[in-house]
């Protein structure tokens, strides 16, 4: 499995983090003696009824991207960043392709709506393999000042631009987990916070 762009941006000094981006998860994503495994039921139960309304807002501000602008991406955004990728080197990470990797579920649904007119099959080839990167590898340590592990999640594969409640594994601490989303800022980066 290729793993690149190992990037976090997490809150707490004692709080680790680590993100690979990676196609869809494959049943062995790493040696079975590199991974901690972390069984959940989908979804994961709470003792908490899940938030409606108001309470759903208040959830998705404290944790998620709402609280972060981003621009929406027309379909008149993605013909003309289109045609600035056609006239790109395919391979070369450059604003146009990193833009289409941003907006990557609103690319894939253009490309089925509006087609991939003028683009050579090398960048349109090129862009369907990046578009396929839509996970990410999420590994989360929680360590003492002692340097004892505490709480420690993952490796586990996430789907990019998901927010995700990840429950994490520990002794003597109570129930916790984090929440948090990873997003793809390029071809080799990736922004998450937990």
């Amino acid at each position: 499995m290729r793993r690149t762009g190992l990037v976090a941006t997490c809150l707490g000094a004692l709080l680790g983090c680590a993100v690979w981006l990676t196609t869809r998860p494959s049943p062995a994503t790493a040696a079975e003696s590199e991974v901690v495994r972390v069984v959940f039921e989908d979804p994961i139960p709470s003792s908490k009824p899940k938030p409606t309304g108001k309470d759903k807002e208040a959830c998705t501000t404290s944790c998620s991207l709402a609280k972060h602008h981003i621009d929406p991406f027309t379909a008149a955004d993605y013909e003309r960043t289109l045609a600035e990728y056609a006239s790109s080197d395919a391979e070369e990470p450059g604003q146009a392709l990193e833009k289409l990797l941003f907006y990557g579920l609103d690319t894939k649904r253009y490309i089925v709506d509006y087609g991939t007119e003028g683009l050579p099959d090398t960048h349109l080839q090129v862009l369907q393999r990046e578009l396929a990167r839509d996970h990410a590898l999420v590994s989360l340590r929680l360590v003492d000042e002692a340097g004892r592990t505490r709480v420690s999640y993952g490796p586990e594969s996430v789907p990019i631009g998901q927010k995700q409640h990840l429950t994490v594994v520990g002794e003597e601490l109570q129930a916790m987990e984090f929440n948090g989303t990873v997003m793809r800022t390029g071809v080799n980066y990736l922004w998450s916070r937990y």
